[in-house]
């Protein structure tokens, strides 16, 4: 039925519908991230110690940060 309904919008609106499930996508795929990765690593409340440098602290953070070759 939906289906029948967009069919009639303009081309306009049907790009508009479309930018708005894209933009959804995100929103869920970033909810989930913090949900999953932040949330928990937050609630650790890791400690750093500038003074030891990115070798040492990158690492403690897993997941939430991208993999850099040579720091694992």
């Amino acid at each position: 039925m939906q289906h029948d309904f967009v069919s009639t919008l303009s081309k306009k609106d049907q790009k508009a519908l479309k930018e708005i499930e894209k933009i959804k996508k995100v929103v869920d795929e970033v909810n989930e991230y913090e949900r999953e990765i932040l949330y928990p690593l937050a609630t650790k409340q890791i400690e750093i110690d500038l003074d030891d440098g990115v070798k040492v602290n990158y690492p403690k953070f897993g997941k939430a940060l991208k993999k850099v070759a040579g720091l694992s």
